[in-house]
């Protein structure tokens, strides 16, 4: 049979056809002509080839959404076709047409060429305009649902290239902290010995009675600032061990009444000192137990009770309370100070971040909360804060129960 594909189609190129492209291949021309003048009229591009054969070189130049088939040709059948098409051309939608009832060969067509849909000759207009308009809507939403995949895949692939930055990135930062802490480390083991030896040398001139009181007034000056210094090395020190993991944990079953109180009676001379007054029901908290660091839970303590009695009000208060939600045990230790604003409370466990006491007379290094805060982590707990101006601060910390006897 003479190939009459030219002569019913006007081809266009590849660029210029859209998404309603259709492919109908018929060894009939009768047939070809009827449905492409039905398409024409509803917008669609329309190709047409009056065999297998010709529809496979059309679909070789042209981007196709839709194949719509006879079933019976000569040399390539329907499903044969259809077949070829489905193995190059996986995203067209494929449609049969037959005027036969072949029951095995449209079985064949389901099997092996993934037919859309099957229609029967003669055809109903309306039947073939919604066939059509089902299998491009069809089209477009496999169409979109492979550009969606593709998309996530290439943003899965950018999400791993950063994911694999951010990594060697963190790798790289903890290098450089923990030759920081060790430089730090070493830099403050370094010190102190000098400075123990300033410290002494000042205690012996003191000490000197034939000293007029103007030098011993110098060599209390020296005293007072070497101490500091020799505070705030320390501290350094604590914290370069912390970040480079050198701080040895003990963990046992440890009573939190028992920490608590040993807590408060080695502050009691600062409460005295500024007349403050401390409440702690300590009968409810008696029977609380968590597996800790006894002595830096006991470290931990210390430290936000002196910050809650040095930036407390004169004849102040503080509450020390404990309250379990979650398996969680909660130690409150809230004061009646100045409180902090907003602000403040971001950077309040910043190293040497003093959140205005640097314009006060109360001493500090400004990285005890960060020593503090660090040291809660390193025991499986977590350290927080919730103040108002003028009102007062709550410094909590938190840690997994074991069991209440």
């Amino acid at each position: 049979m003479i190939d009459n594909t030219t002569q019913f189609n006007k081809l266009k190129p590849a660029s210029t056809l859209t998404e309603n492209t259709i492919l109908l291949v018929d060894d009939e021309p009768g047939v070809l002509a009827s449905i492409q003048r039905l398409l024409h009229r509803e917008g669609y591009v329309v190709l047409i080839a009056s065999s297998g054969k010709a529809g496979l070189e059309l679909l070789k130049n042209n981007s196709v959404n839709v194949v719509l088939s006879d079933l019976r040709m000569p040399i390539m059948s329907g499903v044969a076709f259809l077949k070829l098409v489905k193995e190059r051309y996986p995203t067209a939608i494929r449609i049969l047409i037959s005027a036969y009832e072949d029951i095995p060969g449209m079985r064949d067509a389901i099997n092996c060429s993934g037919v859309y849909k099957i229609l029967s000759k003669p055809w109903d207009n309306t039947d073939l305009l919604s066939t059509i308009g089902a299998a491009f809507h069809t089209y477009r939403l496999q169409r979109e649902n492979q550009l969606l995949t593709e998309q996530l895949v290439s943003i899965n692939h950018k999400l791993n290239s950063k994911n694999d930055e951010l990594n060697q990135a963190l790798l790289q930062a903890k290098e450089v902290t923990k030759s920081k802490s060790e430089f730090l480390s070493n830099m403050s083991h370094d010190m102190r010995t000098p400075m123990n030896a300033v410290l002494g040398f000042a205690q012996l001139i003191n000490m000197d009675e034939s000293l007029a009181q103007e030098h011993k007034d110098n060599a209390n000056e020296i005293l007072t600032a070497g101490q500091y210094l020799l505070e705030l090395i320390n501290e350094i020190l604590k914290l370069s061990h912390i970040e480079s993991e050198k701080i040895k944990l003990d963990f046992k079953s440890t009573t939190v009444y028992e920490v608590i109180n040993e807590s408060v009676s080695l502050v009691r001379p600062l409460l005295n000192s500024k007349n403050i007054s401390i409440n702690w029901n300590y009968e409810n908290d008696s029977q609380w137990l968590v597996e800790i660091d006894k002595f830096r839970l006991k470290e931990i303590l210390i430290n936000l009770l002196s910050n809650a009695i040095k930036y407390n009000k004169e004849n102040g208060e503080i509450t020390i309370n404990c309250e379990v939600c979650h398996g969680r045990l909660r130690i409150n230790i809230i004061d009646t100070g100045k409180g902090l604003s907003p602000d403040q409370l971001i950077k309040i466990f910043e190293p040497f971040n003093r959140v205005g006491a640097e314009k006060t007379k109360i001493e500090g290094s400004g990285i005890g909360l960060t020593i503090t805060k660090k040291l809660v982590q390193l025991m499986g707990g977590e350290m927080g804060v919730r103040s108002k101006l003028h009102i007062g601060s709550c410094f909590f910390i938190e840690f997994k129960l074991i069991t209440k006897e």
